[in-house]
């Protein structure tokens, strides 16, 4: 029990005078008023309250400004779209020339410049031979494949002529008889159809009748119808006219003209100002080369060869063109030739 009392001490009492004044002091302290604490911060301004008319004013200036911005914006887009049409066609030529490549500066290299102004040389195996010749001669006197040059046929005709060649001799008396390519000379013209003639050559032959005696067209002569025929067919002083020479040779042939009758079958033969007929043209070619006229018979022969307007019959043109060739005819002996290269002799 003592132990206890230790743990728990005794409570010393106030004297009563004392406990009567703290509770007078804490009854005091209740009762006295409390005073309210002013704040030293000054309460902010009141702010201003718009009019109606004003709200109003400013809702219509900022639409008018919005307004105004949008126009604005539309005239600047419509602006750069225009500028865009008139630049982009300039510039999309600019990037076109610019992919091109650049070649106009650059000039062809001409080896030969003179070569233009001449006339392709008709690319023949052995111009040496009289029949080429003749053939390049007729080139040019005609104007096949060249330009027509008179002056160059009479060089070719002279060349095979040399050779003994009947039809050029024949073809370069026409040249100095009407003055083309050469001086005109009548004594020249006739010794080339004598020679011509003496190997055989009709239309030497008829030429030389011709310069003997010569006829008027109009008296029917069947060696100026064919005169003149020449001069239609070519073009040669006259326009050519293929249909007034069918018409002339017609008539030199219905006379028993061989080289009229010769000269119609090639325009039967070719189609040449009368209709295409093989057999019309085998027909005349037989009348002449019955008479002798190797240019028929060689044409004859090239229709059998190859059976147009004809059987087709080799022997048959084998042994026209040997008639032709043994007068002197070098178509006719280059195509024996070529007739012996495929028969394998």
């Amino acid at each position: 029990m003592e132990e206890k009392a230790e743990l728990f001490p005794t409570q010393v009492a106030l004297p009563h005078s004392v406990s009567e004044r703290i509770q007078q002091n804490s009854v005091a302290t209740a009762k006295a008023p409390t005073r309210p604490v002013k704040s030293i911060q000054t309460p902010p301004a009141p702010s201003p309250v718009p009019s109606t008319s004003s709200i109003a004013a400013l809702k219509k200036l900022k639409v008018w400004t919005s307004e105004r911005l949008v126009i604005v914006s539309a005239i600047v887009l419509l602006l750069f779209g225009l500028a865009g049409c008139l630049i982009w066609p300039g510039h999309q030529k600019a990037a076109n020339l610019g992919h091109q490549p650049k070649t106009a500066n650059i000039k062809p290299v001409i080896a030969n410049p003179e070569a233009l102004s001449k006339p392709a040389e008709p690319k023949l195996t052995d111009q040496e031979a009289p029949a080429t010749q003749v053939s390049l001669g007729l080139q040019y006197e005609r104007g096949e494949g060249v330009l027509k040059d008179l002056r160059k046929a009479a060089e070719f005709f002279q060349k095979a002529a040399d050779q003994g060649n009947a039809d050029a001799q024949c073809n370069l008396g026409w040249l100095y008889e009407n003055g083309w390519g050469v001086p005109k000379d009548f004594a020249k013209a006739e010794q080339l159809y004598r020679k011509a003639a003496d190997q055989g050559n009709r239309d030497a032959i008829a030429s030389l009748k011709r310069l003997s005696k010569p006829a008027e067209p109009n008296q029917g002569d069947a060696a100026t119808q064919f005169s003149l025929a020449v001069l239609y067919e070519h073009g040669l002083g006259v326009p050519k006219d293929l249909w007034k020479a069918a018409d002339l040779y017609q008539k030199a042939a219905a006379q028993g003209h061989a080289g009229g009758q010769t000269s119609l079958g090639l325009l039967y033969e070719h189609g040449q100002g009368v209709s295409k007929d093989l057999g019309k043209a085998a027909e005349l070619y037989q009348k002449a080369a019955d008479q002798g006229n190797t240019d028929a018979q060689c044409n004859l022969g090239w229709l059998y060869e190859n059976g147009w307007g004809v059987p087709k019959d080799f022997a048959k043109a084998e042994q026209l063109y040997r008639k032709a060739a043994d007068q002197g005819n070098q178509a006719a002996k280059a195509n024996l030739k070529r007739l012996s290269r495929l028969s394998g002799d």
